[in-house]
């Protein structure tokens, strides 16, 4: 694969403050501590929360009618399944951002994708 020079040369830090490299990790930083606490989400405990959840009735409830509760129900069950994609996708974030900040540090190897992210912020 072939770059262009431009691709290679550093960013123009003309005019003062702080550095490109830095704008990044203070971005980096204040993203990881946005991240922390109430997002992480354990699958365990919302399996268990749905466990005697009633699903809400999305049709009018005759007598008679079992009402599914848990898992059995289908809104509970899609539920499920978005906070597990959403717990992956803070998880990849999480990890993005680490590895972000090595690479401007040096510790791990500069790969294209995180130049790539790098450039995004």
């Amino acid at each position: 694969m072939i770059t262009s020079v431009t691709a290679i040369q550093p960013k123009d830090t003309s005019g003062g403050g702080e550095s490109p490299e830095q704008f990044v990790m203070n971005k980096c930083n204040e993203y990881s501590e946005k991240l922390k606490g109430d997002v992480d989400f354990n699958l365990n405990d919302v399996r268990a929360m749905l466990k005697n959840k009633a699903a809400p009735l999305i049709k009018a409830h005759r007598e008679g009618e079992k009402i599914d509760f848990g898992l059995k129900a289908p809104l509970n069950t899609f539920l499920l399944q978005e906070v597990a994609r959403m717990a992956k996708i803070i998880g990849l974030v999480k990890k993005m951002l680490i590895d972000m900040r090595d690479a401007i540090e040096g510790t791990i190897i500069m790969t294209a994708v995180l130049q790539a992210s790098i450039n995004f912020i």
